[in-house]
C-alpha cells in the first residue's frame, strides 16, 4: 500500500478523513514550513517513495515544478474539488476507491502526475497527465 503525502493546500481534514480510512498517510505541516517550495517538497516526498496529493493544479504547468516532478521521478495525483465535491466528500470518495488508485498507481510508473476525478454519477476516474 502506498504512503500519501498530503500538500498544504488540502488542509487538516482531507488527511483526517484518510487517516480515519487506514490509510498511510503524511501531512505537509508535520515535515515543513507553509513556506516551503514545490521542488523542495517533490524531492523529499519523492525521495522516500510517497504518492503526493495536491489541489494544486499549476503544478504540472510551472516550468519549474513539472521539471521537479520529471527530475526527481516523483508521482503526483492532483484532486479535482469542486462544489459537487468539496473536500470532505472527495476525501472519503478518495479513500473509498483506494483500491482504483493503487491499480493506478502499480500500472503508471514515475514521473506521474495524473489528475483525479469524481464524476457527477459517482465514478471516480484518474488521467494521466506526464
Amino acid at each position: 500500500m502506498s504512503t500519501f503525502f498530503t500538500d498544504r493546500n488540502l488542509g487538516r481534514r482531507f488527511p483526517e478523513i484518510l487517516i480515519a480510512a487506514g490509510l498511510m498517510v503524511e501531512v505537509h505541516d508535520d515535515h515543513f514550513e507553509q513556506t516551503a517550495q514545490d521542488d523542495e517538497i517533490l524531492a523529499f516526498v519523492s525521495s522516500r517513495g510517497w504518492v503526493m496529493l495536491t489541489a494544486d493544479a499549476k503544478m504540472r504547468r510551472v516550468p519549474a515544478e513539472k521539471e521537479a516532478i520529471i527530475s526527481f521521478k516523483a508521482r503526483v495525483i492532483h484532486l479535482k474539488i469542486t462544489n459537487r465535491w468539496p473536500i470532505g466528500k472527495l476525501a472519503v470518495e478518495f479513500a473509498g476507491k483506494i483500491n482504483k488508485v493503487e491499480h493506478f498507481l502499480d500500472n503508471h510508473p514515475a514521473p506521474l502526475f495524473a489528475v483525479f476525478r469524481i464524476r457527477p454519477d459517482g465514478r471516480a476516474y484518474i488521467q494521466k497527465k506526464v
